[in-house]
């Protein structure tokens, strides 16, 4: 397994992710049920899971190494952005009509600035597709 984090700004905050490649699909869920319990489908991909740590929101992103190709990586990656976001959003206990829109530059942002540091911490480990 190899593991490394990736970084942004969001809201004058900075989140981290943490990234997790295992070798194999089924190494990937085992770390992810031995995480929280669940139990996922024999065929996913990828997972994310957040916790909380003194009141900071982490996300942990398993990829298996067979699927890492761009839907997996972004999609994963959306969920973690969504953990980073709504923890350092001011809108927090807003219905996320009135801020999660096509005018929503945060999000878009944070969403940009992880896909790009993902993307090279694993152009220097990986080939991906």
């Amino acid at each position: 397994m190899r593991h490394f984090t990736i970084a942004a700004r969001t809201n004058d905050k900075r989140v981290v992710i943490a990234v997790h490649v295992y070798e194999t699909r089924e190494q990937m869920l085992t770390a992810a049920q031995a995480f929280n319990g669940d139990v996922l489908s024999p065929t996913t991909e990828g997972v994310t899971q957040a916790f909380h740590d003194y009141w900071q929101p982490q996300a942990v992103i398993r990829y298996c190494y067979p699927h890492l190709h761009t839907h997996v990586l972004l999609h994963e990656l959306v969920h973690a952005a969504q953990v980073a976001y709504r923890w350092t959003s001011p809108t927090i206990g807003k219905p996320a009509t009135e801020h999660f829109t096509h005018y929503n530059e945060d999000f878009a942002h944070l969403v940009s600035d992880l896909h790009t540091a993902l993307h090279v911490q694993l152009a220097r480990r990986f080939t991906i597709t």
